[in-house]
Order: structure tokens, then sequence, then C-alpha cells
């Protein structure tokens, strides 16, 4: 097959499109690996999966799409449908999501992660699980039974099926006039061993524990595999917090309050012990001035470990089992003593405390590459993509691929220069030598001088909800907006429902929506059309300097030369372009981005930007915002 013979779903791909999905092409086919930056509205997901489908399907590879986000799996899901559709095709895609999402108990599926999965265990351990049972068997006879009522369930999805709708006919399956409703994880597993591409979320891969069980059941090598990571920017992060483990006080107490409603003296007498010993290390290491310290491994041994670890996780299961509260903190202890005896390589010990009751102990891995460089360097081709993927060496070097068969591409933005403004507003800083009341009410000052002239919803994003607090007291009185504010104890309801309210306003006379450049309203969200006309991007989005900053700036420096750069300065610019993209998610969109700092002057911070990005820097945003919305 060659580029001119690409399947596609539409009609023809766009210029930067068409760049795009043959680069894919060229690596997919020739077992190279490609890092993109590909900016919104690119058409990544076609553009990915159309090359590899087109290659792998005459070939014994299989196609991963990865993904941070389930809601995120349906785009895939509808590139493969289109496919099909307009080219007359049966390709078999399996939209693979974790065993709790698909579980159909309904008691059980509203259990705790952590708990979910090991009652979850137990129960199939045990034959309890009678939804299992129908998908499995267990005996000869129950196993044949449940592959003839698996392939009738199977045979009647679509070749492009989501994983809503594997689970709803799971739910209503019967047979013989009886309900035989299967466990639709495991059908999942089966529908994955015949797709010709896997849509799943990062996790199934990354993290080496799943991804060892998960090749093992669907019988592949990392070396059968084609890898598509979509939003790729976020995996270095992701896999380091998955390495990772904190064990505090707080859920120290909280064990100990379980196993006195379950009469188990013997563990509470152990935690209670673990208690004293965190608590006198933190005496030990920390002070007023001092609140983190590295700590030894031999500074916080437990007596017998491995044996308290076990008991507090058949305690945890027997918990959760009994309570029906869906988890526990003893898993959380015990999760956390098995990190701190078998860590991951060049990972550090921190202790932490706010006050005396509040300290913690973490294990804070600092090498994602010792998950991802394995997967990516033995499977056949790897197509990592974002926005906000820059520089690509970076992340090529945290994730260990291989140079040799890597390829590099900046893709520019696609939309319209003349519908996008981009400021550098130089009037004001955050930087925190220069914090005072006067810089929150001259920031405050060029947000309303900007808002005044948007016809419509504006978001300002903070590097941190103190900024964003200080700012806001200038902001109540004298903004003649309606003020939507996140707050740092906001639920996932609460968030929604904000988030909600702010989009409705768009569609009058607007509102003012002031949240955090690291939060859910700064990435991952689509704000669509009048929904969100102008982003405001407060100070620098730098990560606040900590121990466990400053050991990985130490380990990158050491492994890359590139310490301050690859920890601090290329993060926080990914955070500010990632804020400053929810102006433009689509060509018909137009708005304005500001960078209110004038450190973004700066060529350090400005040379961290894409090549294409180009900004009007003035200390008159506000003029050049109103005259842009009148002139539109």
């Amino acid at each position: 097959m060659t580029k001119k013979d690409i399947l596609f779903r539409f009609d023809k791909p766009r210029d930067q499109q068409k760049q795009l999905l043959e680069d894919v092409f060229e690596c997919v086919s020739t077992g190279k690996n490609l890092i993109a930056h590909a900016p919104t509205g690119l058409g990544k997901s076609d553009a990915s999966i159309s090359p590899a489908l087109s290659h792998t399907l005459s070939t014994d590879k299989k196609i991963f799409f990865l993904t941070p986000k389930i809601s995120q799996h349906e785009i895939a899901v509808e590139v493969v449908h289109g496919l099909n559709e307009k080219h007359s095709l049966s390709i078999k895609a399996a939209d693979l999501v974790g065993r709790k999402y698909m579980c159909v108990d309904p008691i059980l599926s509203d259990a705790d992660f952590s708990g979910f999965y090991e009652i979850c265990a137990r129960r199939r351990k045990r034959e309890e699980c009678h939804y299992y049972n129908n998908a499995r068997g267990n005996t000869k006879q129950e196993k044949e039974r449940a592959k003839i009522h698996s392939e009738q369930i199977l045979s009647s999805l679509p070749d492009s099926c989501s994983h809503h709708e594997l689970r709803d006919a799971c739910l209503s399956y019967e047979s013989g006039g009886k309900e035989r409703i299967p466990c639709a994880y495991e059908l999942s597993l089966e529908l994955a061993k015949e797709a010709d591409i896997i849509i799943a979320d990062y996790f199934h891969l990354m993290n080496p524990h799943i991804r060892k069980i998960m090749l093992s059941r669907l019988k592949l090598k990392p070396e059968d595999l084609v890898l598509i990571v979509d939003e790729a920017h976020n995996v270095p992060e992701r896999v380091r917090s998955m390495l990772g483990s904190t064990l505090s006080l707080y859920s120290i107490e909280q064990s100990i309050n379980e196993l006195e409603k379950i009469a188990r003296p013997d563990l509470i007498k152990k935690l209670r012990l673990v208690r004293k010993q965190l608590a006198s290390l933190a005496k030990k290491k920390l002070s007023l001035k001092l609140r983190e310290s590295l700590v030894a491994p031999s500074e916080f041994l437990v007596d017998e470990i491995d044996e308290l670890a076990e008991e507090l996780y058949e305690s945890a299961v027997n918990y959760i089992e009994s309570s029906g509260k869906g988890r526990s903190f003893q898993m959380q202890v015990s999760n956390f003593l098995k990190k701190w005896i078998n860590p991951e390589k060049d990972s550090v010990r921190i202790i932490h405390s706010k006050h005396s009751k509040n300290i913690s102990l973490m294990v804070k891995a600092l090498d994602p590459g010792i998950a991802t460089k394995p997967l990516f360097g033995e499977a056949y081709s790897s197509i990592l993509m974002s926005g906000t993927l820059l520089p690509t060496k970076m992340y090529a070097d945290l994730l260990g691929f291989d140079d040799s068969r890597t390829v590099h591409r900046e893709f520019s933005s696609p939309f319209p220069s003349d519908r996008r403004l981009n400021l550098v507003a130089t009037n004001a800083t955050t930087k925190y030598g220069e914090r005072s009341e006067q810089e929150y009410e001259t920031i405050a000052s060029t947000i309303q001088s900007i808002v005044s002239g948007v016809p419509g919803n504006t978001a300002v994003f903070f590097p941190s909800f103190a900024l964003l607090n200080s700012v806001q007291a200038f902001l109540d009185e004298n903004l003649s907006r309606p003020i939507l504010a996140q707050t740092g104890n906001m639920n996932s309801r609460q968030t929604s429902a904000l988030l909600k309210k702010f989009r409705a306003a768009g569609n009058g006379f607007g509102s003012v929506l002031l949240a955090v450049s690291q939060g859910s309203f700064a990435e991952g969200i689509d704000y669509v059309g009048e929904q969100l006309l102008c982003s405001i991007i407060v100070g620098i989005p730098l990560q606040e300097m900590n121990l466990e900053l400053k050991c990985l700036i130490d380990h990158y420096q050491e492994k890359f030369a590139r310490g301050w750069h690859y920890a601090y300065l290329y993060p926080a610019i990914s955070r500010a372009i990632q804020a400053s993209g929810r102006v433009i998610r689509k060509e018909s969109d137009e708005g304005v981005a500001v960078f209110l700092d004038k450190r973004y002057t700066w060529s350090n911070y400005r040379n961290c930007f894409p090549k294409d990005f180009r900004a009007v820097t003035t200390d008159e945003p506000g003029r050049y915002t109103k005259l842009f919305f009148d002139q539109s």
C-alpha cells in the first residue's frame, strides 16, 4: 500500500492534516516512532488512526489507541465507524475501559477504586460472582455455555463498538427465558482479542503490572503493537504519579478507626506503633522552618513490614465487604508499605508536614522512563501526539525513546490567524519578589480593562489559589460582570455545576471565570463558540518549588543536562498554552488570549513557545482587546 491508498472517512484531508497523516503512515510502515506537536483542530484522531489501520489491516500488528480520559474514547470509535461506512469495511474496534467502569453488579460497582478491584478479585477467585461465571464459567459445562452466550452477545454488536453498547447488551441479555447477565469487562477482553484496534486508557499499558496482565490475556507481545498516544503531554506526570505512594497520619488514624469497628486489637497495636514512628521521624527531621526533608529507607522501618502490609490488605478487603462502604484506609496504608520497601528505581522518600497533625511520608518516582522505556522500546511503532508536546526531544528523553528510530514533527495551528489575537501584557507581573497589594491591584485593573472590551465570557487563569484570592479581592467591587470562582476544595459535582453556569452565561452579557492554570477548567474542556471569547493567563504557571521538584530538577540535570527546563520551565509554558487554547477549539471560533506578565517577553520563557506563536506586546491589552472585537 502507498500513501495514495490510505483509508480516510472524509473526502480528503486538510493540508496540515494530510502531512501528519503521511508522517504517521511512513512511521508505522517502517517500524519507527513519531512524536508530533499537533495543535487543536488538526484532526489528530483521523490523521493517526486512518493511516495506522491502512497498514496494520494487512499485517499481524494490533493498534492500541491510548487516551487519558474515557470521554475521549468515543472520538476514536467514531473514526473507525466512519471508515467502515465509507469503505464498506468491517474493521473491528474494542473500547476497553477499567473493570470497575464495566461492572454490572449494582452494589460492587459503587465501591472505591482500590476496594473494588480487591473485592472483585476475591469474588472471582472464590467463584462467588455469578456475572463472572456467566462470562467465563468454572466447570467444563459452564465454560461451554458461557462461550455460546458470549458469542451471541458479541455477534450482535456493531464492528465499532463502544463500551456503553457492550455493557448495555450484557445487562439486557437473556437465554432460555432466564436472565444470564455476563461480566461486561470479560466480554470486552474477548472482543479485544479479535479487534483490529483497541481503544484504551493509559494505565492499561503504562502501568507495568497491568501491562503484563493485559498483554498476557490478549496473547500479545510488545513487538505486536502499534501504539497511538493521544494528549501525550500528560504521560510523564501520569506515570510518575502511578509509581508513587503516600502515607499520612490521617490515613493511619482512619485505619485505626476501621479496625476498632471490626475488633482487631492486634493490628491496632501495630498501627499505633507506625503512627508513633512517623511522628517521631517528623520531630527528628522537621522544624518550624523546615517543612520537608529527605528520608533514608532505614529511618522508617516498621517491624515485619511485609507481614503487616499483607495483614492490612486482607483486613481491608474484609472491611470493605462487610461494611459496604466501598473503600478502606487500611488499603492505602498497605499499598504504601509495599512501595516503601520495594520502590521504583530513582525514587526519593520525603517527609512533609504543614503542622503536627498533618504529616505525610511519600515515595516519589522521578523517572517515568522506568515504566515507559520497555514499552516504547519494544513496540513495533509508537505515535505520540498533542497540542502541547514541545519540545518533542524532551518527551523522547523522559519516556525513553530510541533516537535512531524516532521522528520529530512540529505542526502549526490550522486555524486562521486573523480569528485569534495573542497579547503579551507587560504592565504587571506575579514574580515572587515583586508581589504586593499594589501589584495585585494593577493586575485586577488590567483584567477589568480587558473584560470591558469582551462581548461575552472571559476566563482568567492564575498560577495558584493564593494569587487568585489576592487579586479577586480587588475585582469583587469593581468588575462589571458576574464572577464565578473556582475554589481549592471543590468536588467534581461542584466543578461541573460551576462550568455549566459559566457556559450558560456566554449566551448573554457574559461572566468572568476565575480558575487555576493547573486545574480542570484550564485543560481538557471545550468551550464552544460563545462560551469563551477571552482567556487571560495571569503570571507564569510555574509549579511551586518544593523538595520533590528540586529532586526532579537534579535528576533531569544529571540524566539529560536539562533539569531546569525539563522539570520547571517547559511544563509551565505548556500549562499556559493549554489554558490559552481554550478560546479557539474549532475553525469558526474567534477570541483573544492574554498572557499577563512581563516575563513572557524574556527569552528563556518566549523560546519555549511554538515556532508559529505570534503576539502583540503591549501595556494596554484592554485597548487591543476592544479593537479586536469591534472589528470582528
